[in-house]
């Protein structure tokens, strides 16, 4: 009987034109959240609904415009119109205010500029041509940009460390950090993985290592979790070295940004170092046709911004015995990041 009620209850099957538009538009919600994330209309309505008048004197918006806006947030769910013409805040919109702990507000911003949008309306530029499309767009790699841009760097460091945020709970729990006494974070972006990490091992020590422009961000992370006694933030580049007498290296987010060659060249500089453990953490392409979809678009947003790609764990086999290491284990997270381990060979 309950599966017949079920039936009687599912939605009709969306029409095939239909999906397919909802995803041609997707663009469409992401601007809207952008825009909502840029004014901090979640902040603004934290405490209370509030009329568009007082929502637009806030914001320094004009009230028609605004409503408009508001309206259409609302049919994404992250506010609600009341009966009185005032907007309220939904649990989903609370997730953008500028507080939150995931960095949705950094991420929403981060995705809808001109440095993540651009390169893929260029997709079809980079499938003709093989030239990286954000370097086609911007004359210069991204990295270098980053280095002349510092706003969009510190853009590009919250939003990391909110993609980080939604997994770090995932990773954290799929490893024994406490069979280590010093963890060295490579590009850790502000330490918002490696804080959590030490909070999970609370014997060991932590060496962030990242471009000296985060450490100013990185001490902020660290001191509100209180372990500045336990984490050193160190400066550098690890295409020339990485900071030696750690037990394992740990790099998330990090070796997907370079080809082949560069990734071998960063795999040696951590080889130096004399790790016993090196564990990367990345969406891994699969070896066969199980669903990949996360993977599966980074793949192809490090086609466009930096000329990398995700990689299977064959592929990251063979980069770890050129470099002088051996594969271990591939380890799920219950998200869409697997751990790499290898050892020195």
């Amino acid at each position: 009987m309950n599966n017949k009620i079920e039936a009687m209850n599912a939605e009709p099957p969306v029409p095939h034109a239909q999906a397919l538009l909802r995803l041609i538009a997707g663009y469409q919600a992401t601007f809207l959240i952008q825009a909502a994330a840029e004014l901090k209309l979640p902040d603004q309505l934290a405490s209370g609904p509030r009329d568009v008048a007082t929502l637009a004197a806030a914001t320094d918006t004009k009230p028609d415009p605004l409503r408009r806006l508001l309206f259409a947030l609302a049919q994404l769910g992250l506010v609600v119109r009341l009966q009185d013409g005032r907007f309220g805040l939904t649990s989903l919109g609370a997730c953008l205010k500028s507080d939150h702990p995931d960095g949705l507000n950094a991420f929403a911003r981060y995705q809808a500029h001109a440095i993540i949008q651009l390169p893929w309306a260029n997709l079809v530029h980079t499938l003709r041509t093989g030239n990286t499309a954000f370097e086609s767009v911007f004359g210069v790699p991204l990295f270098d940009y980053y280095a002349a841009h510092p706003d969009a760097a510190a853009l590009f460091a919250a939003g990391m460390a909110a993609r980080t945020a939604e997994h770090v709970a995932a990773i954290v729990g799929a490893y024994d950090w406490t069979a280590f006494g010093t963890i060295v974070d490579v590009g850790g972006g502000d330490g918002a993985l490696l804080t959590a990490i030490l909070a999970a091992a609370p014997n060991a020590r932590g060496i962030l290592f990242e471009w000296p422009s985060l450490q100013a961000a990185a001490a902020q992370r660290i001191a509100a979790a209180g372990l500045a006694d336990r984490c050193t933030f160190v400066g550098g580049d690890f295409f020339h070295s990485v900071p030696p007498g750690g037990d394992l290296y740990l790099l998330k987010h990090v070796l997907h940004d370079w080809e082949d060659h560069k990734v071998e060249a960063i795999l040696h500089n951590l080889r130096r170092a004399a790790p016993a453990r090196l564990l990367v953490a990345e969406p891994i392409l699969p070896e066969g046709d199980e669903p990949a979809l996360e993977a599966a678009m980074m793949d192809v947003a490090m086609l466009l911004v930096t000329g990398g790609r995700e990689r299977t764990a064959t592929e990251f086999a063979e980069l770890y015995r050129r470099a002088g290491f051996r594969l271990t284990r591939v380890l799920p997270t219950g998200s869409a990041f697997r751990l790499v381990e290898g050892v020195a060979t």
